[in-house]
């Protein structure tokens, strides 16, 4: 919606962003983060507050822990009014493979090999 943004259509500055996911170790600046894709297409091209985005830390070396400080992040907030998400190739939502039992919250599972390649 940069298109919008850029017509004054959308005012992005208040808006606070809670991805819904990150890859586990890999660092933000590999071109395949989601800090990074997020960044290129669309944070650095809008007015926004940096302080309101949020990204999970994929590098974390405690990630339980990360999973529940993101998750009271988000209910501090007042919680995720919209959602975007993704539907993958094999029907995936969000990262949420469709053999896995899906969790409430934050939590880090193990992508199937179709979605890795996708």
């Amino acid at each position: 919606q940069i298109e919008m943004y850029e017509e004054g259509l959308i005012d992005f500055s208040k808006v606070k962003t809670f991805n819904l996911d990150e890859y586990y170790k890999l660092p933000i600046y590999n071109d395949q983060s989601y800090h990074y894709f997020m960044d290129e297409n669309l944070f650095n091209h809008i007015k926004k507050n940096r302080e309101n985005i949020y990204i999970p830390n994929g590098m974390s070396d405690d990630i339980e822990a990360e999973c529940v400080s993101y998750d009271q992040l988000i209910d501090n907030n007042g919680g995720i009014d919209i959602q975007v998400l993704g539907i993958g190739n094999n029907a995936h939502i969000g990262f949420n493979e469709p053999t896995i039992n899906f969790k409430k919250g934050t939590h880090i599972v193990t992508l199937d090999e179709s979605t890795r390649q996708a």
